[in-house]
């Protein structure tokens, strides 16, 4: 864990692959699994993305305690023809970045929700959780850098 920081992110047009998955938020990220196949099947179909291009990873749990994820790129940047259209909503984002190889991120997220967030003044709020794939983000380099966040605002006893 590298930092933890308040991000606010734009209103954006996003396009993407979904798919729903078991397991707690966001912690089915392997170098195998099905958030991983998604991510492998979306970049083979866009080819190689404009540098600096941001990718996105949005989640969100699901009453039944599965997980729905969708690896997105803006619309725009790419031909997105069949790719899932996302209005993403944007606003503030309670943000921590992760460093090192994915086969650890679970336990930077769940330190995050777990451990951080309820003592943080912040408080959750509908929406999409995200991860921010920027330049920094290499899976082959072990001091690779993901930044994962919740949808936050101030707590009002903070305010």
């Amino acid at each position: 864990m590298r930092k933890i920081e308040e991000y606010f992110l734009p209103a954006m047009s996003l396009v993407g692959l979904r798919t729903v998955t078991a397991g707690a938020l966001m912690s089915d990220v392997t170098e195998d699994g099905p958030i991983a196949q998604l991510w492998d099947t979306l970049l083979a179909r866009t080819g190689p993305l404009p540098h600096p291009t941001l990718r996105y990873g949005l989640v969100r749990g699901l009453a039944d305690g599965h997980v729905e994820y969708v690896a997105c790129v803006r619309a725009g940047e790419m031909d997105d023809t069949g790719l899932t259209p996302i209005e993403f909503e944007g606003g503030y984002f309670l943000c921590a970045e992760h460093v090192g190889p994915l086969a650890s991120l679970s336990d930077s997220v769940r330190w995050f929700y777990e451990e951080y967030v309820p003592s943080s003044g912040y408080q959750l709020r509908a929406g999409w959780h995200v991860e921010i794939f920027d330049p920094r983000f290499d899976p082959a380099n072990p001091e690779s850098i993901l930044t994962f966040g919740a949808p936050a605002q101030r707590s009002t006893s903070e305010q």
